[in-house]
């Protein structure tokens, strides 16, 4: 039976654009759909200029705060790169796809790294991860603990 003939469909998608089911407010359906302020406006700057330097007291930090533009997920990779250095061996527990990722931006930056997954409907950590034999590295077709 070809769809045409199956009538329209009951599901019709909704696509957020964002990470996950989350509902909007009427507040901020009415912000989204004001005209966007881009980056290169003189207004945009100032409140730009302003938000970093309510950061900055925020934080009371004399050094000039950083703002990631982007999704979440920026910052984890940012805190990978920042965090992780060549000779970090990096315990990864992997609930989902972010864990996942993770792991993958850990692989960038570590010496090694040992990933644990967990069930994605059950809290993780160390009761569910339990105790392992230290890691090894495999290197050349001998292995030896790290």
């Amino acid at each position: 039976m070809t769809p045409e003939a199956r009538g329209p469909s009951r599901f019709v998608p909704t696509f957020t654009l964002a990470a996950g089911p989350s509902g909007a407010t009427p507040s901020t359906l009415a912000a989204l759909s004001r005209p966007i302020l881009y980056y290169h406006d003189p207004e945009f700057l100032q409140l730009y200029a302003d938000t970093v330097g309510l950061l900055g007291q925020a934080f009371a930090t004399t050094s000039t705060p950083v703002i990631l533009h982007g999704e979440a997920v920026l910052g984890l990779e940012a805190a990978a790169a920042s965090l992780i250095s060549a000779d970090d061996v990096v315990l990864n527990l992997v609930s989902g796809v972010f864990g996942k990722g993770f792991g993958y931006w850990a692989r960038r930056y570590a010496k090694d790294v040992v990933e644990v997954e967990v069930p994605t409907t059950v809290p993780s950590g160390p009761p569910r991860c339990g105790r392992r034999s230290p890691p090894t590295r495999r290197s050349g077709g001998l292995s030896r603990p790290l």
